[in-house]
């Protein structure tokens, strides 16, 4: 399944199976809103996915830039739940939040790695769970909002 061109999904189930996969397309949107991903989410160099509520991720949400912003921002306060893992692919593949006053609530067996930023100084964030830069010679960059409480 691809998302795109502003696609919105709210509430539900997102799952695949044998090999399926979920992709934000590049050069598009999607926004993601008080759902659960059970399976594989793609997004795909140059693509905007936003985040709204709580996005359960008990599968792989992976953001895959070759150079372009690639990015899960948060457009209101969300919280990343589940068991799950968000992987960063590139340098320019970013987790932020739309302005300093939202926050981004990482929870207690939800994992990002991989390299890339977390933060882009836009947005606050708590974190509960694991940050894992795990790609040798690589960085996962941690820039919360200037602000009080940012991080």
């Amino acid at each position: 399944m691809q998302v795109g061109s502003v696609a919105r999904v709210t509430g539900g189930l997102l799952s695949t199976a044998a090999g399926g996969v979920m992709r934000g397309n590049g050069n598009h949107s999607a926004l993601l809103t008080d759902l659960t991903n059970a399976g594989t989410f793609i997004g795909n160099d140059n693509a905007s996915t936003h985040s709204a509520g709580t996005i359960t991720n008990n599968g792989t949400m992976t953001f895959n830039s070759v150079g372009n912003f690639t990015d899960l921002r948060f457009d209101a306060d969300t919280a990343l739940a589940g068991s799950g893992t968000v992987f960063l692919t590139h340098p320019n593949a970013r987790i932020y939040g739309v302005d300093s006053t939202v926050r981004l609530t990482i929870a207690s067996g939800q994992t990002i790695s991989g390299l890339g930023q977390i933060g882009a100084n836009q947005g606050l964030i708590t974190n509960q769970g694991l940050i894992d830069a795990n790609i040798s010679g690589q960085s996962l960059t941690i820039d919360a909002a200037s602000a009080p409480n940012s991080l």
